[in-house]
Order: structure tokens, then C-alpha cells, then sequence
């Protein structure tokens, strides 16, 4: 990998032209990667995207703390095309291949309302030295950000789904809980926009029968049930 660094003005022949076709790719890259779950290596060089940020960040004069702040930011974005041994029945639609094209992108567009309320956390984490991994065809972030958020009393998780992002506590909370949380994707992808009220009534029913809002919840056991966790 070339650093930004290492890379100098006089190296750039039409920064107008690269930056835009450099930011076309990398938005190519994340779209071909969300919507297939595959993201080939050479698509996601750290090269192209570093360079394609640093010209970003040079377009708008900003000073060098910010630039790299904002490479530090690109650098941890890791895509893993081979996502290991889990049961079939977690796979989200979006990532089966057999899946027609059209339906993996139906259903990002159906989920997206709940999946854009994870984005400001997403951005959040992010800035403040959070790692975010492009995980079959899903989004999963951990950091500081999120630790205090799961850590709150409203939530006491190790791990929360909100759309197709998947907030984990740390690295022994994304790979204990992967599958579990894949099943609330799925969930999302099947009542979009509804997840998120339709889960908390459920919640509400259920702490009200049970006294118990979370462990007795049918979407939890539709999760462990699926999972085995």
C-alpha cells in the first residue's frame, strides 16, 4: 500500500478526473460488496480507496490532522468475502447468490429506513477510532462509540442488529453472537420499516405476560432457535 504520505502533487496529472473516477469505483466497490456479499480483493485495494480520499481531502484544503483522521477512518474498513461456517438458515437474502440481483436490492431498500438510524453511530464510531467491517453482504461495527451505547442500561447487549448493521461490544462479541444477530437481519429484510415498532410492542406483550421483555421474546427465540445461541 502506498501511504497518503508518500503521495505527492506532482503525481497527479488531473486531480478532477481521478477524484471523481477514483470515488465512482470506491462507491462501486461498497454497493458490488453489500449487494453480493463478495468483494474481490483487487476491489477493495487500500491503495485506490486511500488515494481516492486523499485527493477528497486535498480538494477541500483541509489541514493534515483531519486527512489523517479521515485515513485512519478508510484504513479500518475490512471486507472479508469468505465469511466461514453458519448455518444456512442465518444467511440474509441479500447475501445468497442464488438470489435474484433485483430481490437482494429490494430488500437493502426495504430495510433501509431501519438500517439509517445505525448510520449516525456508524459515522460516530468511526471517528473515534471504531472498526467497521463489510461482513456478507452486512455491516458490522465495533469501537468506543458502541461500547458505551450497549453498555447503557437500556440495552446491557453485547450485541444489537439495526437494519443490515450489526453493532458489537468487541471481537469476542462479533464472532460468539454473529449468527444470532444475522437472524434480526433477516428479520428486517422481512418487515422493513416495521422492525423496529413492531419489536418493541413486541417487547412491551411480552414483559406484560412473561416479565419478562427480552428472553421469552418470539423474535429471540426465532433467533436461538436458528442459531443455537
Amino acid at each position: 500500500m502506498v501511504a497518503w504520505s508518500e503521495i505527492h502533487a506532482e503525481q497527479i496529472e488531473d486531480q478532477t478526473f481521478e477524484f471523481f473516477f477514483l470515488r465512482f469505483l470506491q462507491g462501486a466497490f461498497i454497493r458490488y460488496g453489500l449487494a453480493t456479499g463478495e468483494c474481490p480483493s483487487h476491489m477493495t485495494s487500500p491503495y485506490v480507496v486511500s488515494y481516492s480520499i486523499w485527493l477528497m481531502m486535498k480538494s477541500t484544503n483541509s489541514d493534515a490532522h483531519l486527512l489523517e483522521k479521515s485515513m485512519r477512518f478508510i484504513n479500518r474498513i475490512v471486507t472479508d468475502p469468505k465469511p466461514g461456517e453458519l448455518p444456512h438458515q442465518v444467511i440474509p437474502v441479500v447475501a445468497q447468490a442464488d438470489k435474484p440481483l433485483l430481490l437482494r436490492i429490494l430488500k437493502y431498500l426495504w430495510a433501509s429506513p431501519t438500517t439509517a438510524v445505525a448510520f449516525p453511530i456508524v459515522f460516530a464510531n468511526a471517528m473515534r477510532g471504531g472498526e467497521t467491517l463489510v461482513w456478507h453482504g452486512v455491516i458490522e461495527i465495533q469501537g468506543p462509540v458502541v461500547r458505551s451505547l450497549l453498555s447503557r442500561r437500556e440495552f446491557q447487549a453485547a450485541a444489537l442488529t439495526l437494519g443490515h448493521v450489526i453493532l458489537c461490544a468487541d471481537d469476542d462479541a462479533r464472532n460468539r453472537f454473529r449468527a444470532h444477530e444475522l437472524v434480526h437481519v433477516q428479520q428486517t429484510e422481512r418487515w422493513g420499516p416495521l422492525f423496529l415498532p413492531l419489536y418493541l410492542g413486541l417487547t412491551v406483550l411480552t414483559w406484560r405476560r412473561t416479565g419478562h421483555g427480552y428472553w421469552f421474546h418470539p423474535w429471540e427465540i426465532e433467533a436461538r432457535k436458528k442459531s443455537g445461541i
